[in-house]
C-alpha cells in the first residue's frame, strides 16, 4: 500500500542524509532522545514514526523535514 511505499522512502532519506551528516545511529538518536534500535528501525522501515519524531530527526539532521519526503511526490495519494 502507498503508506509502505512512503514509509520506505522517508526510511531510505532519513539513512542517506544521516550518513552525509557523517553522524552513527547512536550520535542522531541522542541527538533526538529516542531510542538507537527505533532509528534502526525507521531506517530500516520497520518502524512507523510519529510526526513528532520526523521533525525531531530533521531537526537533529539540521535539514527541511521537506527532504525527509523528497521522492514522495509519486505515490499516491494524490492531491487534487
Amino acid at each position: 500500500d502507498s503508506s509502505n511505499a512512503i514509509r520506505a522512502i522517508v526510511a531510505r532519506n532519513v539513512s542517506a542524509l544521516r550518513r552525509e551528516a557523517k553522524l552513527s545511529q547512536q550520535a542522531l538518536s541522542d541527538m533526538i532522545s529516542t531510542n538507537r534500535t527505533f532509528l534502526s528501525d525507521i531506517e530500516r522501515c520497520k518502524g512507523n514514526p510519529s510526526l513528532d519524531i520526523v521533525v525531531k530527526i530533521a531537526d537533529g539532521l539540521n535539514v527541511p523535514i521537506t527532504r525527509l519526503f523528497e521522492g514522495v511526490e509519486d505515490q499516491p495519494p494524490y492531491m487534487l
